[in-house]
């Protein structure tokens, strides 16, 4: 192999380790934090109720029929097991505590009409943070509404699902 070759192996590589610390560095800001917890692998695999450990839930196996693109409330959320499906198709699933204010509500309805066609914005009570969102395999926990980080998040992982389905 050739020094030059190496050389544009190394910088390729280097600029990548850039790029993650970047993106880990604004998803981080306002106290969120990020990981990758999720329920075994579910690439594809459909079941009539599927239960999830991880809350919320970032993978596993879901129900055959996605849930499209949206704003939820408690009183139209979509099953857990269709929510899922929509990560595995690309989609980004913003989860929500329903109390939280109206202001605060109406930054993530903000949010959700700049990204109109890759992502769910959903009511969840049982959350431990008050805002969290959810890509296939990655997780983004937040303790309050931040745009920036939340933003990023949709950014760095929309139309990254194992299916890649085109959103309509």
């Amino acid at each position: 192999m050739s020094a030059a070759i190496i050389a544009l192996i190394v910088s390729t590589i280097v600029n990548h380790r850039h790029q993650q610390q970047r993106l880990h560095a604004v998803l981080t800001a306002g106290g969120c934090r990020t990981d990758s917890r999720a329920d075994p692998d579910g690439v594809g695999v459909h079941v009539a109720d599927p239960v999830y450990q991880v809350n919320p839930p970032a993978e596993g196996p879901h129900i055959a029929t996605p849930a499209p693109s949206g704003f939820y409330t408690t009183d139209d959320a979509p099953p857990d097991g269709k929510v899922v499906h929509s990560l595995e198709h690309g989609y980004i699933d913003i989860w929500y505590h329903p109390d939280l204010s109206q202001q605060d509500i109406a930054a993530l309805r903000s949010l959700d009409d700049e990204f109109p066609i890759d992502v769910l914005m959903i009511p969840r009570p049982s959350m431990s943070t008050l805002v969290a969102a959810t890509a296939w395999d990655h997780r983004l926990l937040c303790p309050n509404v931040q745009p920036g980080p939340l933003a990023a998040f949709v950014k760095a992982y929309r139309n990254k699902g194992p299916e890649r389905i085109p959103h309509q």
